[in-house]
């Protein structure tokens, strides 16, 4: 299933040659070899875990299944590397920036791959000074898991998404509806043995997303809305998206999934969601609504509303509420015109405690930081105030760094107030 911009997931039917037919193309592409021994980390409900389970099963080797808590822990995810020695980790990208932030130690023989999100310079230049083998994986799932392949440690164009795989035509089309040459940008489509069947009880935008394309010829492309060029080397350079699908922390959303479910609350008039990144690599979610003139609903209670129907992912970090949406000439929503979320405390369903005490105020003033808030009471809830791995990870470095201790995001999950994580951290030796 991936999202739908309706607010309903879409079903998307792969047939099982097309699963067979990514699983030996990647195996081939990469040299999956006998008896791997992988480390999956990904969840049964993710299109690319198959890859992890079968691509070991199918040539005789070993999948060792990785807890949840492990998984949000890059400390605890380096030592299962170090101990299990696997040949094949496949992990997103923000979790090998966790891992890397804790300056790792293991085996330079080990095949990493990154997938599900973009993969940043950064990244590709820290994983390749560490290691022999990096890969960089592409494709949606309605191509069946993927479609291309990036080497890294060879290909070290800082966007490349590599090339096609086996049986995998790609197109990149430009605005005018004609096939860009090399270094022109265009929407890349995709054919061959892999593209799903069609999008489960959705026969038009199966019609509409999967169609022949008159420049190309009769047969099926998906249209995937990602921005692409071709290198001279043939090699593709990803762009980014041409409509407002993201992802943040490995998941793809479609941001008018969050607007449909937002304004189906009665106080809601319209609404408009867009992603910011006001530090480099901390990708959030803000909502901007405009309430009826009476509306007396707080944050928490927009929240819950939100729980009840949207998964925790796409949960904004802030719903800022405007007397109006700023529109361009065209009367369209002007989302570059949208103001900078506020700083002040947010109404959770906790009354505000001030903290008390040297380390309940210096925990405030690292949760004020990591949040960009003004103020942060000792009883505020780290999910309600927007917190997620990423930024439990934040501030467990500025804690390590203050307070000269070591501790795990589970730690933070579980302990997720400033007055119960206090008690914890006066515990440790």
């Amino acid at each position: 299933y991936t999202s739908g911009s309706t607010g309903k997931p879409k079903g998307v039917a792969i047939e099982h040659r097309s699963v067979v037919h990514r699983f030996f193309s990647y195996s081939r592409r990469l040299g999956i070899r006998d008896r791997e021994v992988v480390l999956s980390i990904g969840s049964h409900a993710f299109d690319g875990t198959l890859l992890d389970w079968y691509w070991a099963l199918m040539f005789g080797g070993k999948v060792i299944l990785v807890e949840g808590a492990v998984i949000r822990d890059p400390k605890l995810m380096i030592a299962e590397i170090q101990s299990k020695g696997p040949t094949n980790v496949m992990a997103p990208p923000n979790l090998w920036d966790m891992m890397l932030a804790e300056d790792p130690e293991w085996p330079r023989h080990i095949r990493i791959i990154s997938m599900g999100e973009h993969m940043s310079e950064a990244l590709r230049d820290k994983l390749r000074s560490r290691n022999d083998e990096v890969w960089n994986l592409y494709g949606p799932t309605e191509s069946t898991i993927g479609v291309c392949a990036c080497n890294v440690v060879e290909d070290r164009n800082r966007h490349s998404i590599g090339t096609p795989l086996g049986n995998t035509p790609i197109y990149i089309q430009k605005s005018c509806g004609q096939l860009a040459n090399v270094n022109e940008i265009g929407e890349l489509l995709i054919g061959g043995d892999g593209l799903a069947r069609e999008y489960i009880g959705l026969p038009e935008l199966t019609q509409e997303r999967f169609a022949p394309i008159p420049e190309i010829g009769p047969d099926r492309r998906y249209r995937t809305g990602d921005l692409a060029r071709w290198n001279p080397d043939g090699t593709i350079e990803y762009i980014g998206r041409n409509d407002h699908q993201v992802k943040v922390r490995g998941y793809r959303i479609e941001l008018g999934e969050i607007d449909s479910v937002l304004q189906k609350h009665n106080d809601v008039v319209s609404s408009v969601t867009i992603i910011r990144e006001d530090q480099p690599g901390d990708k959030r979610i803000y909502s901007y609504a405009v309430l009826t003139k009476d509306s007396q609903t707080r944050f928490w209670e927009f929240r819950d509303f939100l729980e009840k129907n949207l998964p925790e992912y796409m949960i904004p970090t802030s719903i800022e509420v405007l007397d109006a949406l700023p529109v361009n000439a065209n009367g369209k929503v002007d989302r570059s015109a949208l103001p900078k979320p506020k700083t002040i405390r947010r109404v959770l369903k906790t009354p505000y405690v001030a903290p008390s005490g040297d380390v309940q105020c210096r925990l405030a003033a690292i949760w004020e930081e990591v949040f960009s808030i003004d103020e942060v009471g000792v009883d505020d809830n780290f999910f309600e105030v927007g917190g997620h791995s990423l930024t439990a990870f934040m501030i467990l470095n500025r804690i390590e760094h203050i307070f000269q201790t070591s501790m795990s995001v589970s730690s933070v999950f579980g302990n997720p107030t400033i007055r119960l994580f206090s008690e914890l951290l006066q515990e440790q030796p």
